[in-house]
């Protein structure tokens, strides 16, 4: 009989992470809106929290806590030059668009570009630094507001996303949020790592 080895090196110590675009109190209320007339949808929905409310620009996934420091200094040089912009959060979708519905989503109708712009170069500057890698998908600026437990192709659900109208009011965006997923059997739970200016949070 062998007897046990000594015990291999403890695994370093992670973060799961991405960069998002967090809307300020006033668009959240209007999305608390929407969701109230969208949680009386008939079906196995799971809708995020008002709180949880975001555009993803970058995820990240795992990032040992040893490489922190070095991410947040990356992602303050790279947000640092951009000015703050105009953004509005407008109308509802799914993903795919036809089919089964794995996402229900609102959409950017001002300041799609500029987002869209800054994804690019976040993702730019990680890759640079092995943080992530390139893709290939063209970045779609959008918030996901719930996605159905067991996707199928929810008719009822488009037809109700069609009568339903929404329209958000314009907001400037004047940072953008390194965030800490934390999952639970409850769903997932975020925490501020890092909050990130742009261009010294001033509208200019």
């Amino acid at each position: 009989m062998t007897s046990p080895g000594p015990p291999g090196p403890r695994p370093e110590p992670h973060r799961r992470l991405f960069v998002a675009a967090w809307p300020e109190a006033g668009a959240r209320g209007e999305l608390e809106r929407i969701l109230e007339r969208l949680r009386r949808f008939d079906g196995d929905v799971r809708w995020v929290p008002s709180g949880n409310l975001h555009v993803t620009l970058q995820f990240l996934g795992e990032v040992p806590d040893v490489r922190g420091d070095e991410l947040v200094e990356l992602l303050a040089r790279a947000t640092r030059p951009v000015a703050p912009f105009a953004w509005r959060l407008s109308g509802l979708g799914t993903f795919p668009a036809r089919g089964d519905v794995r996402v229900v989503w609102t959409g950017v109708a001002e300041g799609a570009r500029e987002l869209a712009a800054l994804a690019s170069r976040l993702e730019r500057d990680l890759a640079e630094r092995a943080f992530v890698r390139p893709s290939d998908r063209p970045f779609r600026a959008h918030l996901t507001l719930g996605r159905p437990r067991s996707p199928r192709d929810h008719g009822a659900l488009r037809d109700l996303l069609r009568e339903l109208r929404f329209e958000g009011s314009e907001r400037f965006l004047e940072e953008v949020t390194l965030v800490e997923s934390l999952l639970s059997p409850r769903g997932a739970e975020y925490r501020v790592v890092a909050r990130l200016p742009l261009a010294g949070s001033t509208r200019g």
